[in-house]
């Protein structure tokens, strides 16, 4: 099973953002790590679905991290559906 890690970005006045965030928009958490920054984003009105050129190629990042020692690569898996909701 894979999780995605994006968080909705429901713009202002959208019907489906909390009341509590309706006014400014939908709080978008953006986590750093031990040494780096985290942030608070607020959606805007220009929403879009996913875009794959805002993500790091994981193939990537797993070969780097196996490379350098810090984990062992054990297998790749491969998604057999998707369920959105």
């Amino acid at each position: 099973m894979h999780r995605k890690g994006a968080t909705r970005a429901y713009s202002p006045g959208h019907p489906q953002t909390p009341l509590a965030y309706r006014a400014v928009g939908q709080p978008v958490l953006i986590p750093g790590d031990m040494g780096r920054y985290s942030y608070v984003l607020v959606g805007t009105e220009r929403v879009a679905e996913e875009m794959p050129e805002a993500y790091k190629d994981v193939a990537e990042v797993v070969r780097v991290a196996h490379e350098v020692g810090i984990s062992t690569r054990v297998a790749q898996l491969r998604p057999l559906g998707v369920i959105k909701g």
